[in-house]
């Protein structure tokens, strides 16, 4: 109950890579304050360079990096392997954040899965790779 009455938004939201002229969207949803979703892909992109520090000149790691791309890390591993960005500051620089619309509990999976159609962000097409409602 205390949750509803800080009115924490339910949102979608979308992130837009600004090197991409075309393929470049991703469509997600929280219900976190937006800034906390923002800093949690942040932080998996910090993950990455982490875990992978030589992922630009090892193939072997972009390979396996690859295989375990997901909805929360696709954002930066977007960066590196299309891009070949791998500086902290870099996740700032190139991606976009905005609010798509304000949902509710009941509503913003279909509400997500709406901007990922509509927006045709679901790979290759987009930066999407799941579906909200099927995956």
């Amino acid at each position: 109950k205390q949750w509803y009455q800080r009115r924490v938004a339910i949102t979608a939201g979308g992130a837009q890579c600004i090197l991409c002229f075309i393929n470049n969207t991703y469509a997600g949803k929280t219900v976190q304050e937006l800034h906390c979703r923002i800093n949690a892909h942040r932080h998996s992109f910090y993950k990455i360079l982490k875990k992978y520090p030589n992922i630009l000149t090892e193939s072997r790691s972009r390979e396996n990096l690859a295989l375990e791309i997901d909805d929360t890390n696709v954002l930066g591993a977007h960066l590196l392997l299309k891009h070949g960005l791998s500086d902290n500051l870099d996740f700032n620089k190139y991606l976009r954040f905005t609010i798509l619309k304000f949902a509710t509990p009941s509503t913003i999976r279909q509400s997500e899965q709406q901007f990922i159609d509509s927006l045709k962000t679901l790979y290759p097409f987009g930066l999407n790779n799941i579906n909200s409602i099927f995956g």
